[in-house]
Protein backbone atom coordinates (compact mmCIF):
# COMPACT_ATOMS: atom_id res chain seq x y z
CA UNK A 1 0.00 0.00 0.00
CA UNK A 2 0.82 3.78 -0.26
CA UNK A 3 3.37 5.08 2.84
CA UNK A 4 2.27 7.91 4.82
CA UNK A 5 4.25 9.89 6.59
CA UNK A 6 7.43 8.86 6.15
CA UNK A 7 10.49 9.90 8.51
CA UNK A 8 14.02 10.77 7.51
CA UNK A 9 15.14 7.28 6.97
CA UNK A 10 11.85 6.74 5.15
CA UNK A 11 10.16 4.38 7.99
CA UNK A 12 6.50 4.54 7.38
CA UNK A 13 3.97 5.77 9.53
CA UNK A 14 1.73 3.25 8.94
CA UNK A 15 4.01 0.10 8.37
CA UNK A 16 3.28 -2.95 9.76
CA UNK A 17 3.15 -3.36 13.37
CA UNK A 18 4.46 -6.78 15.11
CA UNK A 19 4.17 -6.56 18.93
CA UNK A 20 6.00 -9.73 20.74
CA UNK A 21 5.42 -11.01 24.13
CA UNK A 22 8.41 -12.19 26.69
CA UNK A 23 10.85 -14.43 25.26
CA UNK A 24 9.70 -14.01 21.88
CA UNK A 25 11.75 -13.43 18.94
CA UNK A 26 10.55 -12.24 15.73
CA UNK A 27 13.46 -14.44 13.54
CA UNK A 28 16.11 -16.13 13.22
CA UNK A 29 18.54 -16.21 10.73
CA UNK A 30 20.95 -19.31 11.17
CA UNK A 31 22.01 -20.60 7.70
CA UNK A 32 20.57 -18.04 5.93
CA UNK A 33 21.25 -16.56 2.53
CA UNK A 34 20.02 -13.48 0.30
CA UNK A 35 17.43 -12.19 2.93
CA UNK A 36 15.79 -8.86 2.95
CA UNK A 37 13.82 -7.82 5.64
CA UNK A 38 12.52 -4.19 5.39
CA UNK A 39 9.49 -1.75 6.16
CA UNK A 40 8.12 -3.17 9.06
CA UNK A 41 7.54 -1.90 12.82
CA UNK A 42 8.35 -4.02 15.60
CA UNK A 43 7.68 -3.62 19.39
CA UNK A 44 9.32 -6.24 22.06
CA UNK A 45 9.27 -6.69 25.64
CA UNK A 46 13.11 -7.28 27.61
CA UNK A 47 12.95 -10.54 28.34
CA UNK A 48 15.96 -12.26 26.33
CA UNK A 49 14.37 -11.54 23.17
CA UNK A 50 15.73 -10.55 19.95
CA UNK A 51 14.15 -8.94 16.30
CA UNK A 52 16.50 -10.65 14.60
CA UNK A 53 19.29 -12.86 15.93
CA UNK A 54 21.82 -15.22 13.90
CA UNK A 55 24.81 -17.85 15.34
CA UNK A 56 26.04 -18.95 12.42
CA UNK A 57 25.85 -19.49 8.64
CA UNK A 58 24.62 -15.79 7.47
CA UNK A 59 25.62 -15.03 4.52
CA UNK A 60 23.98 -11.59 2.26
CA UNK A 61 21.79 -10.61 4.99
CA UNK A 62 19.64 -6.71 4.67
CA UNK A 63 17.93 -4.96 7.46
CA UNK A 64 16.40 -1.99 5.77
CA UNK A 65 13.65 0.57 7.13
CA UNK A 66 12.87 -1.35 10.12
CA UNK A 67 11.89 0.43 13.55
CA UNK A 68 12.36 -1.56 16.85
CA UNK A 69 11.68 -0.28 20.14
CA UNK A 70 11.97 -2.38 23.27
CA UNK A 71 13.81 -5.91 23.12
CA UNK A 72 16.80 -7.81 25.23
CA UNK A 73 19.14 -7.09 22.14
CA UNK A 74 16.95 -6.32 18.87
CA UNK A 75 19.56 -6.87 16.51
CA UNK A 76 22.13 -10.47 17.67
CA UNK A 77 24.29 -11.66 15.43
CA UNK A 78 26.96 -13.91 17.26
CA UNK A 79 29.58 -16.49 16.05
CA UNK A 80 28.75 -20.29 17.00
CA UNK A 81 30.61 -22.79 15.14
CA UNK A 82 31.01 -21.38 12.27
CA UNK A 83 33.81 -19.89 10.13
CA UNK A 84 32.45 -16.28 9.78
CA UNK A 85 29.68 -14.52 8.31
CA UNK A 86 29.50 -12.04 5.18
CA UNK A 87 27.68 -9.32 3.79
CA UNK A 88 25.84 -8.74 6.77
CA UNK A 89 23.92 -5.09 6.11
CA UNK A 90 21.96 -2.68 8.95
CA UNK A 91 20.69 0.26 6.56
CA UNK A 92 18.38 3.25 7.62
CA UNK A 93 16.45 1.21 10.73
CA UNK A 94 15.60 3.16 14.26
CA UNK A 95 16.61 1.09 16.97
CA UNK A 96 15.31 2.70 20.47
CA UNK A 97 14.62 1.54 24.49
CA UNK A 98 16.85 -1.92 24.06
CA UNK A 99 17.91 -3.64 27.37
CA UNK A 100 21.50 -4.77 26.14
CA UNK A 101 23.17 -3.44 23.21
CA UNK A 102 20.77 -1.80 20.22
CA UNK A 103 22.69 -3.78 17.67
CA UNK A 104 25.59 -7.08 18.41
CA UNK A 105 27.39 -7.89 15.05
CA UNK A 106 30.23 -8.88 13.01
CA UNK A 107 31.10 -10.09 9.87
CA UNK A 108 33.33 -9.99 6.48
CA UNK A 109 32.01 -6.94 4.49
CA UNK A 110 29.75 -5.51 7.15
CA UNK A 111 27.78 -2.20 6.57
CA UNK A 112 25.90 -0.39 9.11
CA UNK A 113 24.69 2.80 7.61
CA UNK A 114 22.09 6.06 8.23
CA UNK A 115 20.91 4.36 11.58
CA UNK A 116 19.39 5.56 14.63
CA UNK A 117 20.30 3.93 17.64
CA UNK A 118 18.97 5.27 21.10
CA UNK A 119 18.25 4.86 24.80
CA UNK A 120 20.39 1.88 25.41
CA UNK A 121 19.35 0.20 28.77
CA UNK A 122 22.52 -1.62 29.74
CA UNK A 123 25.67 -1.70 27.56
CA UNK A 124 26.17 0.00 23.81
CA UNK A 125 24.39 1.47 20.80
CA UNK A 126 26.61 -0.68 18.73
CA UNK A 127 29.16 -3.50 19.57
CA UNK A 128 31.25 -4.50 16.73
CA UNK A 129 33.12 -7.93 17.18
CA UNK A 130 34.43 -8.35 14.22
CA UNK A 131 34.45 -6.31 11.00
CA UNK A 132 36.67 -7.21 7.71
CA UNK A 133 36.24 -4.56 5.28
CA UNK A 134 33.57 -2.55 7.08
CA UNK A 135 31.68 0.70 6.82
CA UNK A 136 29.91 2.39 9.56
CA UNK A 137 28.69 5.71 8.78
CA UNK A 138 26.18 8.06 8.54
CA UNK A 139 24.53 6.58 12.06
CA UNK A 140 23.45 8.39 15.41
CA UNK A 141 24.19 6.88 18.41
CA UNK A 142 23.27 8.56 21.40
CA UNK A 143 21.67 7.54 24.83
CA UNK A 144 23.99 4.64 25.39
CA UNK A 145 24.77 3.49 28.82
CA UNK A 146 28.20 2.57 27.76
CA UNK A 147 29.40 3.14 24.34
CA UNK A 148 28.17 4.22 21.44
CA UNK A 149 30.32 2.20 19.27
CA UNK A 150 32.55 -0.50 20.74
CA UNK A 151 34.39 -1.80 17.75
CA UNK A 152 36.88 -5.03 18.46
CA UNK A 153 38.00 -8.40 16.64
CA UNK A 154 38.43 -11.64 16.96
CA UNK A 155 40.80 -13.82 19.59
CA UNK A 156 43.99 -14.53 18.09
CA UNK A 157 43.45 -18.51 19.24
CA UNK A 158 40.09 -18.06 17.66
CA UNK A 159 41.43 -17.46 13.61
CA UNK A 160 41.78 -19.96 11.46
CA UNK A 161 42.16 -20.51 7.83
CA UNK A 162 41.74 -24.24 7.53
CA UNK A 163 39.30 -24.89 10.62
CA UNK A 164 35.50 -24.43 8.81
CA UNK A 165 34.64 -23.73 12.19
CA UNK A 166 36.39 -20.87 13.26
CA UNK A 167 36.75 -17.29 11.36
CA UNK A 168 39.19 -16.38 8.79
CA UNK A 169 40.01 -13.26 9.42
CA UNK A 170 40.77 -10.19 12.21
CA UNK A 171 39.35 -6.84 12.48
CA UNK A 172 40.75 -5.10 9.69
CA UNK A 173 40.33 -2.49 6.73
CA UNK A 174 37.44 -0.65 8.25
CA UNK A 175 35.76 3.12 7.59
CA UNK A 176 33.78 4.88 10.45
CA UNK A 177 32.78 7.72 9.05
CA UNK A 178 30.09 10.74 8.76
CA UNK A 179 28.57 9.43 12.27
CA UNK A 180 27.10 11.52 15.46
CA UNK A 181 28.11 10.16 18.66
CA UNK A 182 26.39 11.72 21.76
CA UNK A 183 25.87 10.96 25.18
CA UNK A 184 27.16 7.90 26.62
CA UNK A 185 29.08 6.70 29.39
CA UNK A 186 33.25 7.33 29.58
CA UNK A 187 33.70 6.37 25.68
CA UNK A 188 32.29 7.54 23.14
CA UNK A 189 33.51 5.06 21.09
CA UNK A 190 36.60 2.81 21.58
CA UNK A 191 38.69 0.76 19.17
CA UNK A 192 40.34 -2.43 20.52
CA UNK A 193 40.35 -5.28 22.55
CA UNK A 194 37.26 -5.87 24.50
CA UNK A 195 39.88 -5.80 27.69
CA UNK A 196 43.37 -6.26 28.81
CA UNK A 197 42.48 -10.23 29.06
CA UNK A 198 41.72 -10.79 25.47
CA UNK A 199 44.78 -10.91 22.51
CA UNK A 200 42.39 -9.50 20.09
CA UNK A 201 44.45 -7.37 17.70
CA UNK A 202 42.77 -4.41 14.89
CA UNK A 203 44.28 -3.24 11.88
CA UNK A 204 44.24 -0.15 9.37
CA UNK A 205 41.01 1.70 10.86
CA UNK A 206 40.11 5.18 9.44
CA UNK A 207 38.13 7.55 11.83
CA UNK A 208 36.83 10.37 10.05
CA UNK A 209 34.05 13.55 9.25
CA UNK A 210 32.17 12.33 12.89
CA UNK A 211 31.00 14.59 15.34
CA UNK A 212 31.64 13.62 18.69
CA UNK A 213 28.61 15.56 21.21
CA UNK A 214 28.91 14.56 24.78
CA UNK A 215 25.53 16.42 25.96
CA UNK A 216 23.31 15.19 22.82
CA UNK A 217 20.57 12.80 24.21
CA UNK A 218 20.09 11.23 27.62
CA UNK A 219 22.78 11.18 30.21
CA UNK A 220 23.96 7.44 31.05
CA UNK A 221 22.80 6.32 34.35
CA UNK A 222 26.25 5.44 35.35
CA UNK A 223 27.88 9.44 34.49
CA UNK A 224 29.24 11.48 31.50
CA UNK A 225 31.70 10.89 28.82
CA UNK A 226 35.13 11.06 29.87
CA UNK A 227 37.40 10.19 26.49
CA UNK A 228 35.09 10.40 23.29
CA UNK A 229 37.87 8.02 21.60
CA UNK A 230 40.17 5.54 22.70
CA UNK A 231 42.23 3.35 20.06
CA UNK A 232 44.28 0.58 20.62
CA UNK A 233 44.90 -0.80 17.42
CA UNK A 234 47.62 -0.63 14.87
CA UNK A 235 47.69 1.82 11.19
CA UNK A 236 44.90 4.03 12.85
CA UNK A 237 44.02 7.68 10.64
CA UNK A 238 41.83 9.77 12.71
CA UNK A 239 41.22 13.09 10.37
CA UNK A 240 38.40 15.85 10.07
CA UNK A 241 36.17 15.04 13.30
CA UNK A 242 34.63 17.61 15.70
CA UNK A 243 34.53 16.93 19.61
CA UNK A 244 32.46 19.00 21.72
CA UNK A 245 33.06 18.13 25.46
CA UNK A 246 30.52 20.12 26.68
CA UNK A 247 28.68 18.10 29.56
CA UNK A 248 31.43 15.87 29.46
Amino acid sequence: GSCNNPDTRGICENAPTISLGDRSNFIGLNYTSDWRIQDLILNGASIYNSAFSSAADLESALLYRVKSTGFYEPVGVSLYNSNGLDQVMIVDCDISGADKNGIYMGSERIVIMGNRVADITQEHAIRVWQAYFGVISHNELLGATKHGLKLHGIREDMLSKTDDTLPDNRTEYVVVSGNIFGSTYAWSVTIGPQSDAYDERLYDILVEKNRFVADYGATSSLGDVQNHLVINSAYVTVRNNIFDGTGS
